[in-house]
């Protein structure tokens, strides 16, 4: 094995630089061309594949005026194949080529000439080798006084060992590049040991700080008050909360003996119908029912009630009431008694629940011993209409009704429209025990 190099003037046609004879292979290290005219030219490298019997482009190398270009890559020899190169012009263009061949005589090449240290009193041949600070060159044409570091003319640099070995130091090895990783790691599970998995785990979310920040902003912001109040446990629907010295605690359920629990609420808005039903019990002895903020969708409207008796709501003509109202001190109405109907009309006899949110009618239901199953339903309630401007313009309602042609314990209610409008109205229903 050993280490050659060859010149070449190139001319217009292809010659060849090498050839690899039989069992030789050639790696060609370096292919440097050396313009020398005042003119930029073109190097055209192609390689003949004996195998295959094919001439395969290698590629171009353009080189400026007075300059020199190099070859980046290596080139591979087998037996019978050939390195071919040629010039746009035919003008001081050559080529040098270092390469190492294994096995048989090495193809005829010139040698170089090692000249030590350059002098500026010195006389140089081509391809004498001098160093100057440290750095090698070898020379591409005769040359007197010109200086390696500046006249690329005439001077080629070579690769500078030194540099290289201090650029490679400082480059990481493995070992560093381990242990850097295995810092970055450090003791992370391994679903959260990669960039990957940790972005999976924030949601993808480039803006996961703000998103948290933001989403805490609509937090309810720490509080012994609701603490003390998050710690009670048991109680039941309408059962007291009383403040103590030492926090809170429930009253007694319902107020005890006699109290009263709320035992249902419905907030109604635009709908048809209003139903309570299933929730009357023979642990209250009356009920009340509470209508509140109750708005038609129509103008002008009759608030009627219907009820479920014996598992069944009653649509028959077995209702029967009477109304009244009254409006300041000068105008009263008197409802003449209604039988054989089918439902009862709370409010509005003449059609008088409006559609004002700023002016809402309010009724009270009274309900006594649902339960009983032997007894006709009888109820009574009262509330008032406001209506539209000017003095006096609420109007006072009281009215007493019930069911009379079925017995059965009563287990629901239903309140709508009698014109088919949606209601808007609060229902609740407290139950006071026995």
């Amino acid at each position: 094995m050993a280490f050659e190099r060859k010149i070449l003037g190139l001319t217009t046609s292809g010659q060849d630089v090498l050839v690899c004879g039989i069992g030789l292979s050639i790696v060609v290290h370096s292919l440097t061309v050396v313009n020398s005219t005042g003119a930029a030219r073109t190097v055209t490298l192609s390689f003949f594949d004996q195998a295959n019997g094919v001439t395969l482009p290698l590629g171009k190398l353009a080189v400026g005026a007075n300059a020199s270009a190099r070859w980046p890559d290596k080139v591979n020899l087998a037996p019978g194949d050939k390195l071919i190169a040629s010039a746009d012009a035919a003008d001081a263009v050559t080529l040098y080529a270092g390469y190492l061949q294994q096995g048989g005589s090495a193809p005829v090449a010139s040698g170089f000439t090692v000249r030590g240290v350059w002098s500026n009193l010195a006389d140089y041949d081509q391809l004498d080798i001098v160093s100057k600070s440290d750095i090698p060159y070898v020379a591409i044409q005769p040359s007197t006084n010109q200086d390696p570091a500046t006249a690329t003319a005439y001077w080629l640099k070579l690769l500078d060992a030194t540099v290289i070995a201090a650029a490679l130091a400082a480059k990481a090895d493995i070992t560093y590049v381990d242990a850097a990783v295995a810092a970055l790691v450090d003791a992370a599970p391994g679903a959260l040991d990669t960039l990957n998995e940790l972005a999976a785990a924030l949601g993808d979310d480039a803006n996961f700080a703000s998103t948290i920040t933001t989403a805490l902003a609509g937090k309810q912001a720490a509080s012994a008050v609701l603490a003390a109040l998050a710690a009670l446990t048991g109680g039941s629907v309408g059962q007291a909360i009383l403040k103590t010295a030492d926090g809170f605690e429930y009253g007694a359920a319902g107020g005890g003996a006699g109290g009263v629990d709320l035992v249902a609420a419905v907030q109604a808005s635009a709908s048809s119908v209003i139903e309570l039903e299933d929730v009357f019990t023979d642990a209250y002895e009356y009920y009340e029912l509470v209508l509140t903020d109750i708005v038609s969708s129509a103008a002008s409207e009759t608030l009627a009630m219907r009820l479920k008796i014996a598992g069944a709501w009653k649509t028959d003509a077995g209702y029967f009431f009477h109304l009244d109202k009254s409006q300041s001190a000068t105008s009263t109405f008197s409802g003449a008694a209604v039988s054989a109907g089918a439902q009862l009309q709370l409010a509005g006899y003449d059609s008088d629940i409006g559609n004002s949110a700023a002016m809402p009618s309010s009724i009270t239901v009274r309900i006594p011993n649902p339960a009983a199953a032997a007894t006709y339903k009888h109820l009574d309630w009262s509330g008032h209409q406001p209506t539209a401007g000017g003095a006096g313009s609420v109007r006072k309602i009281s009215g007493a009704g019930g069911y009379s042609t079925a017995t059965g314990a009563l287990t629901g209610v239903r309140i709508y429209l009698l014109g088919g409008g949606n209601i808007t109205a609060m229902a609740r229903l407290y139950g006071y025990k026995k």
